[in-house]
This record gives C-alpha cells, sequence and structure tokens, in this order.
C-alpha cells in the first residue's frame, strides 16, 4: 500500500534512532524511504546532528554555505547506515520553514505516507500547539503516522511471534467521513498481518441510571452493533481478523483508555485537513487522541486518495 515513505529528521538522536521503526515499516511494505532533514537560521545555536550510536556532530556555523554542506554530509551518513538494513534511501538537505519543506517535499517525492516521531509521549503533549508535527498533521495530503518511542515492532509484520499480534483500532461514529481511515486500515492489517478492532463511543444517556437511561442506551447499543457488525461481516469476508466494541463516555478518551490497555494497539483514524492559514488546534477528537495516547498514531485526511485495498486484490 505505502510505496514511499517520507521521514523528516531534526538532526538529534532520537529523531535518528527512529529510523529503526520506520526502516521496519519500509522493509514490511517494500517500500522506498526519502529521509529528510530541514534546517533555518533559527536554528543555527540548536541544531545537533547525531548519527545512531555516534557522539553528535558540532553544527553550529555562522556561515549558511558550510551549515549546508555539514547537513548533506550528515543525512548521507545517516542514509547509508540506514541503506545497510536493506532499505532503499533517498536522502533530501532542505532549507527554509520545516512545515512547508516537508509538505513540498512529500508531493515532490511522490511520497504517500510521512513518518514522524515527537521525542517523547509528555513533549507531545506540551508543545503539540504550534509544534511542526501539528503543522504537518493539519496539511499534510496523505498520511501522518505519529510514532511513539520503542515499537519498532509494531511493523515486524509476519515475523512477529504468535501472540503478539498487532492490533489496529479503528474509532468510527457511523459517518462515511469517519470510515475513510478503513482502507488504509485494511491494508495495513493485510501488510502486518494484524487484527482490526472496530470501534464506536456513543455519549452517555441523558438520563443515567434512570430506567429511561437504560432505554436509550440499549437503543443506542443496538443500532451501533448492527452498523459495526455490518462492516465487521464485509471484512471478515476478505480473511481479516475484526472484533468491534460499542463504548459510552467521552470518545478521545474512550479510545486513549481501550488503546493504551494492550500492548500492540496502534490507532488507525480520520482526520479533516486544514489549511497553512489555520493556526489554532481546535479539540477535535483526532487531536486529543494524538496529543494523549500512549500508541502509535496512523491519521488519514478525510480528503485523501484512498489506500489500495489489498485484502480485495
Amino acid at each position: 500500500m505505502f510505496k514511499r515513505v517520507l521521514a523528516p529528521l531534526d538532526g538529534s538522536r532520537f529523531a535518528t534512532k527512529s529510523l529503526t521503526s520506520v526502516a521496519a515499516l519500509c522493509r514490511a511494505f517494500g517500500a522506498e524511504l526519502v529521509i529528510a532533514i530541514v534546517w533555518d537560521d533559527r536554528q543555527r545555536e540548536t541544531m545537533t546532528l547525531e548519527l545512531p550510536g555516534k557522539s553528535a556532530s558540532p553544527s553550529r556555523s555562522s556561515d549558511d554555505e558550510d551549515m549546508m554542506r555539514r547537513i548533506k554530509s550528515y543525512i548521507r551518513n545517516v542514509a547509508r547506515v540506514v541503506g545497510d538494513t536493506g532499505v532503499s534511501v533517498t536522502p533530501l538537505a532542505l532549507q527554509g520553514d520545516a512545515c512547508d519543506q516537508i509538505i513540498e517535499a512529500t508531493r515532490e517525492s511522490g511520497c504517500d505516507l510521512v513518518a514522524m516521531a515527537p521525542h517523547t509521549h509528555e513533549q507531545t503533549r506540551r508543545q503539540l500547539l504550534g509544534s511542526v508535527t501539528e503543522q504537518v498533521l493539519h496539511r499534510s495530503p496523505v498520511p501522518v503516522l505519529i510514532m511513539r518511542p520503542g515499537e519498532a515492532g509494531l511493523f515486524a509484520g509476519s515475523t512477529q511471534p504468535p501472540g503478539d499480534r498487532v492490533t489496529l483500532l479503528v474509532p468510527l461514529d457511523g459517518s462515511e467521513a469517519s470510515e475513510t481511515s478503513l482502507p488504509t486500515a485494511t491494508s495495513l492489517a493485510v501488510a502486518l498481518g494484524a487484527g482490526l478492532l472496530l470501534i464506536v463511543v456513543a455519549p452517555p444517556p441523558l438520563e443515567e441510571g434512570s430506567a429511561a437511561g437504560a432505554l436509550e442506551e440499549a437503543s443506542v447499543r443496538g443500532d451501533a452493533e448492527a452498523y459495526l457488525g455490518r462492516l465487521s461481516g464485509d471484512l471478515r469476508g476478505k480473511g481479516l481478523t475484526v472484533d468491534y466494541e460499542v463504548r459510552f463516555g467521552d470518545p478521545a478518551r474512550e479510545v486513549i483508555l481501550r488503546a493504551d490497555r494492550e500492548p500492540g494497539t496502534a490507532i488507525v483514524m480520520s482526520t479533516r485537513r486544514r489549511s497553512s492559514s489555520s493556526s489554532r488546534l481546535i479539540a477535535s477528537v483526532a487531536d486529543r487522541v494524538i496529543q494523549h495516547a500512549r500508541a502509535t498514531v496512523l491519521v488519514v485526511p478525510r480528503d485523501a486518495a484512498p489506500a489500495r485495498d489489498t485484502a480485495s486484490s
């Protein structure tokens, strides 16, 4: 499904180390990897260039040409290290606004996935507002994978031991817009030998705890289970392992709790793309899940071209 993956780097040890997970994903799909480092003048005193297993290379320079020369040398070395793992790698050294350059590189390189690795879960929680990650999430024309530390095993595919199957949790709300993520999740499940967990989170009844509330909950649950049952039946007909759940409560909170309950669970969900003029993170379900979940999250733009459904081909 994914043929070319873009992995933006910032020169830090964590970002470079995260390429282990990205390379594993590329091997699972037989995809090419484009690694890009973006530099602008604001980073002159802060950027470090750290190769896997080596100490930081000094990056401070008062001369733009010298700085770019150092960055190009760094990204070529990173490409060499990652290429030794059996992945086809193209290195890019870019200069300018980070988000603009990442979006442009995605289009010009023909990438169909952007894989980003925020440094820590806590840092993601504190800094997502206004960060490069947040901007890319809401401007990217292709799905964006927010990878969490230590989850390279998610992408080991059929090499994983029995009982360690990955679960792809797909939040739905009954709308066609939320189902935008299903083709991508389906293809991902086939490629990784993963199971699918479809989940609908409904608001609690207005009169919770009363007889009327119990009747309302039963009605909503019945409708949701019928909807999920239809979707699950279609997917099982393609040979996939599918479960489904109906939960009541705050949608973002319930999705996070369910995903964080079991190791090896990743979230695949849809969200609307926003224009580059958007400057404030709205309190959508997707945004809250991205900020607070410990699980890896794959965000599929609702207006993105659907991934090829490998289960039906």
